[in-house]
């Protein structure tokens, strides 16, 4: 090794792109940390939730 440290920068087109990328990377730390938290049983049931809120937000999207 050189010394040399590589950075891996993004660049993003807009805005947008770079607040989703935070955001999803905020929401694996997030589920990460609750499901450190939980018990399996609401673990299972928070993650359910999320998914369909994440389906009906997704289907909404494209009518």
């Amino acid at each position: 090794m050189t010394g040399e440290v590589e950075i891996n920068m993004k660049l993003y087109e807009k805005d947008n792109e770079y607040i989703l990328d935070v955001l999803e990377d905020e929401e694996d730390r997030l589920l990460e940390k609750l499901g450190e938290i939980l018990s399996e049983e609401t673990r299972y049931l928070f993650y359910r939730y999320v998914s369909v809120i994440e389906t009906i937000n997704c289907i909404k999207s494209t009518l």
